[in-house]
């Protein structure tokens, strides 16, 4: 899935927070859902997946969704992530812009920073647009 390769370079992770500190995705996803912002679509990137997959939040769908073990591993794997997401996004000509909001061990990734601002407010995330270099 595009979003485990996203959570990277040029994203800044804020440090723990009150935001919700989710043990799965569908805890997330019962996050989101909660703040009326969707995600009822919710399929899990493979079966029995509890860390990963994809939803319509607000006006936006197929927004992919990670959630990590710790805020340790979400800042271990950052880096190696949107590194990935970069190559393969110069590989394939895109101009796609994207955006995440990064919580204490989750991250959501957008197309649109319009659609993504809901869901950073309502979680306490962070909002960074992916920077490759």
């Amino acid at each position: 899935m595009l979003v485990t390769a996203v959570i990277g370079l040029g994203v800044v992770v804020p440090a723990a927070s009150s935001d919700p500190h989710p043990r799965t995705v569908n805890d997330l996803v019962a996050a989101i859902t909660a703040k009326g912002l969707g995600c009822q679509d919710f399929q899990p990137a493979a079966p029995l997946d509890t860390s990963e997959g994809s939803c319509t939040v607000g006006h936006e769908f197929g927004v992919a969704l990670d959630v990590l073990a710790s805020h340790a591993a979400l800042v271990k794997q950052m880096p190696k992530a949107v590194k990935a997401v970069c190559s393969e996004l110069k590989q394939a000509k895109s101009s796609v812009k994207l955006v995440f909001v990064v919580g204490s061990n989750w991250v959501a990734t957008f197309e649109s920073a319009v659609n993504a601002r809901p869901l950073a407010k309502a979680l306490s995330g962070k909002l960074q647009p992916l920077k490759c270099s």
